[in-house]
Parts: structure tokens; C-alpha cells; sequence
């Protein structure tokens, strides 16, 4: 059904399928002309900003059931697509079992944006803030293909090739997230997590993101380091593993060289993009910098760490 003038949607029609095949074949039917809308923030970000051209149409997702919602399984945690970051915030299955998530949906814009806003929206432009958050969980996407549901690492979808315009063609229905399996060499569970989760804006509060960075990893009693995972996006940064930093980690012992080391891997591997509002290798280093900082910060904390800086280039 299309709903004329109706929409909060600038825009000459509104399509509301209420099943995954129909919005599906609405898009390929009016490709070009139409977009899909979950909360709608970004597309009228874009259109404000001259970004991108307002379509003819749009497809609102709101109607199919089963893509809004939080669930816990053996399988993992599910997130289902239209789920809104406010819900994602404050779910406390997420709080407990991602909290670099739920940190980094708490610095993505406003309140009143929030409980608009949904997490599957956030992902689907390619470089929202809570992606490198995903991306250190091991997030896998859910998508509907028009024939049926197919899984795909979040990592893999990242590096494909877009489209002309930007758009998915698929519909993302949820968004999983599976437990964590590894083993710790210390073999006995004891030491602590780290969860660290950091954006770098033009301003304190409410602001588009210049840098983000998500930490997470276990360091054990004897300062060894185990299951680390960093990644790093922002502005218009495309999101991504921090690889090289995550094997000069792997099972390693704390040592001063070793975040200098790790500081060079990151400037290496962030592939970032001239900003407006700052250079190429000012968005390098501050990556960098936050990275390196939350370890040496975890590291003494736990008593393993020395001289702060020691990292320092």
C-alpha cells in the first residue's frame, strides 16, 4: 500500500509492505526511485545536507513483523533490525553482554534521534557509529534476498563494492551477535575484561563522529593478553578490523615496545579519509592515540603497567 502526503517522509509516497517479499519486490520493481526507511534519521541527514537526491518513493519497513526486538538464545543475542537505539541502550541483556555496544548507541546523537533511530538503519549506511562496536563482537547480518534469509559476517559486508547510489538492495531483518568461545591461557578464568568504547566529535555532546574506536580483549594476572579485538571508523571512514594490532596482542605479554608496536600497526591499517574538520593523519593518530591510551589505562590498572609514555611515538 502507498500512502500519499501522509508521511512525516518529504516525499511524494510512501510504500508500507507488511511482508519481507513485497518490500523486497517493491525495491527491485522501483530501483532507482524508492529507498528503504527504518527510523529515516540519516536519509534526512543527507537530504539536508545535499548529499544525496530524495527518491520518488520510499519503502517503510515498520509494518513486517518479526525485525523489532531483543532476544537471547544458545546461539547468542539477536537484534532485530528496526530496533531502536534507545530500546538497544537501555536493553539489559545488551548492558551486560555488549557493553561496547550499549556504550557506543549512547553516543550516537540525541535522545529524541535515539528513540527514532534504529540499530539496522545505523548499520545499513556503511559507516554509523555503532559498527566498529558490531565489528569487535563478531556481528553477523541477516539479510532477506527476495528468496530467503541468508547470513553474512558484518566484516564481509563491509568490504564489498557498493552500489551507484549507496543503496541496499536487500532487506536486513536482525542482526546476531554470538557468544564468545575463546580460552584463556591462564587457563584458571581469573583477570579482567576490557570493554572501551570511544568517539572523537567537532564538539562534547549530540555530534557527528570524527573518530570512533572499540576496544574489547581479557588480560589476565600475569599481564598476558588474550581474545583482543579493536576496530575504528568515523565520519566517513568505512569501519573496520584493526587486524594487524589484534595479532601483535595475540597471547603476548604486556610490554612497554609492545604498544608502541601496536601504535604503529594502527596507523598503518586505519583507512581513513580527509574530513573537513580535520587531516588524514590527524584522524590516524587520534585513533592511534585512543587505542593505545585504553590499554596502557587497562594494563595499570591491573598493575602490569609503566611508564605512561612509553607508547608515545
Amino acid at each position: 500500500m502507498a500512502v500519499e502526503n501522509e508521511s512525516v517522509y518529504p516525499v511524494r509516497a510512501v510504500w508500507q509492505p507488511d511482508k519481507l517479499a513485497e518490500a523486497w519486490r517493491l525495491m527491485q520493481a522501483f530501483a532507482g526511485e524508492t529507498r528503504y526507511a527504518a527510523g529515516g534519521t540519516f536519509l534526512q541527514v543527507q537530504w539536508e545536507a545535499g548529499a544525496a537526491e530524495k527518491p520518488a518513493a520510499l519503502i517503510d519497513l515498520h509494518r513486517i513483523p518479526g525485525m523489532k526486538g531483543i532476544e537471547v538464545s544458545e546461539g547468542g543475542l539477536v537484534i532485530g533490525a528496526l530496533t531502536p537505539l534507545s530500546a538497544c541502550r537501555l536493553s539489559p541483556d545488551i548492558v551486560e553482554r555488549l557493553p561496547v555496544v550499549a556504550e557506543a548507541v549512547r553516543q550516537i546523537a540525541a535522545p529524541s534521534i535515539r528513540n527514532l533511530a534504529t540499530i539496522g538503519g545505523n548499520v545499513v549506511t556503511g559507516i554509523g557509529d555503532s559498527i566498529p562496536a558490531l565489528l569487535i563482537s563478531n556481528a553477523e547480518l541477516l539479510w532477506y534476498n527476495g528468496k530467503r534469509l541468508q547470513s553474512e559476517p558484518l566484516a564481509v559486508w563491509l568490504s564489498r563494492p557498493r552500489s551507484k547510489d549507496g543503496a541496499e538492495r536487500r532487506i536486513l531483518k536482525e542482526i546476531r551477535i554470538p557468544p564468545r568461545s575463546e580460552t584463556y591461557s591462564a587457563g584458571t578464568g581469573e583477570g579482567k575484561w576490557i570493554h572501551v568504547y570511544h568517539k572523537v566529535g567537532r564538539r562534547e555532546s549530540f555530534t557527528p563522529s570524527l573518530v570512533t574506536v572499540a576496544v574489547t580483549g581479557h588480560l589476565d594476572p600475569n599481564g598476558r593478553l588474550s581474545g583482543f579485538r579493536l576496530a575504528a571508523g568515523g565520519g566517513g571512514t568505512m569501519p573496520r578490523r584493526l587486524t594487524e594490532a589484534e595479532d601483535l596482542l595475540a597471547d603476548a605479554v604486556y610490554n612497554p615496545s609492545l604498544l608502541s608496536g601496536v601504535y604503529e600497526a594502527v596507523i598503518r591499517q586505519y583507512d581513513e579519509i580527509d574530513e573537513r574538520w580535520a587531516s588524514a593523519e590527524y584522524l590516524k593518530r587520534t585513533a592511534a592515540n585512543l587505542i593505545v591510551s585504553e590499554l596502557w589505562k587497562a594494563m595499570t590498572l591491573w598493575g602490569k603497567g609503566e611508564d605512561s609514555h612509553a607508547a608515545e611515538p
